[in-house]
């Protein structure tokens, strides 16, 4: 049986969204869709508006849907149909990796945030094993940790940095439609770098983001117009190569809304033949080590 949040997990990490995202309107609004206004925004739950007992109620609605014989087209329907019925998302915040790290990481001792910004989240059905796979639940307990496939994304040593939480999201914040494929672009991303500033904003009004982590290289590509020239024009290898051969495992600067944030930029971890390449594995874990010397 998955893992359910408890009523008091559920405190903790609604508490921990509201300390980091003091507001949700404004740009942060129109990014995480609140309003429903694009077809498969239905991920995000307006932390700061809705309440452990909406949340407990959509819950358990999502829990009844009956899968078996309808399309996956149609399911995705349904699901997105509740959400904007309840006004609740698939996850009590941004995501539910991102709700899960909160828990684990996050506290009265949080001094520093590190942001690791993935592409974007799955179909909101697809098919696993020959049967439909629809969004869990938002108080199921969904960990970057548990699958296979991520479970050296994120370093045990970053894990235990007492005074630093870790943000996981997405550029893209929303689902992709049921039974599209999971990976490749999603168009134009000017309104998503936008978003991502509002987040880095809105945290830094009480907390210090120390990095920026993206993963994959439609992230890159959407992120090196705010670079420094060098590193315009270079795909994601190349300029991971270039951090840890000619910059020695050192961030560059994300510029952000006038602000610089130290940026690393990685092959996505899903894709083990660059993640996992030898180079690659080298830099990566060279930059993973000075980010948690600099924080400890």
């Amino acid at each position: 049986m998955p893992l359910t949040y408890t009523v008091s997990q559920v405190s903790h990490i609604l508490d921990a969204y509201k300390s980091l995202f003091p507001s949700t309107e404004g740009e942060l609004e129109n990014y995480w869709d609140y309003g429903r206004t694009r077809t498969w925004s239905c991920l995000t739950t307006n932390f700061h508006k809705i309440g452990i007992e909406t949340i407990q109620s959509f819950d358990a609605a999502v829990r009844q849907i009956d899968v078996a014989g309808l399309s996956h087209q149609r399911l995705g329907e349904r699901f997105k149909d509740l959400s904007r019925q309840y006004k609740v998302g698939y996850s009590l915040g941004i995501s539910p990796w991102t709700d899960d790290l909160l828990l684990q990481t996050f506290s009265e001792k949080t001094k520093f945030v590190v942001i690791i910004l993935g592409h974007d989240w799955y179909p909101i059905v697809t098919n696993s094993k020959g049967k439909p796979r629809p969004p869990d639940s938002p108080l199921q307990r969904c960990a970057i940790s548990d699958s296979p496939v991520y479970k050296d994304a994120i370093p045990n040593s970053l894990y235990a940095v007492e005074n630093c939480a870790i943000l996981f999201m997405n550029l893209y914040p929303d689902f992709r439609p049921p039974d599209s494929p999971k990976t490749g672009p999603l168009g134009d991303y000017g309104e998503w770098a936008k978003g991502l500033e509002a987040v880095c904003k809105s945290i830094s009004q009480q907390y210090c983001v120390v990095s920026v982590i993206s993963w994959g290289g439609h992230v890159w590509e959407a992120l090196r117009s705010k670079l420094d020239t060098e590193w315009q024009q270079l795909g994601i290898m190349a300029a991971v190569d270039r951090q840890y051969k000619h910059e020695q495992g050192a961030p560059t600067d994300l510029h952000l809304g006038g602000t610089n944030i130290p940026y690393y930029a990685f092959a996505h971890p899903s894709f083990a033949t660059n993640f996992k390449k030898e180079s690659h594995w080298k830099a990566y874990e060279t930059a993973m080590n000075k980010l948690v010397l600099s924080l400890t």
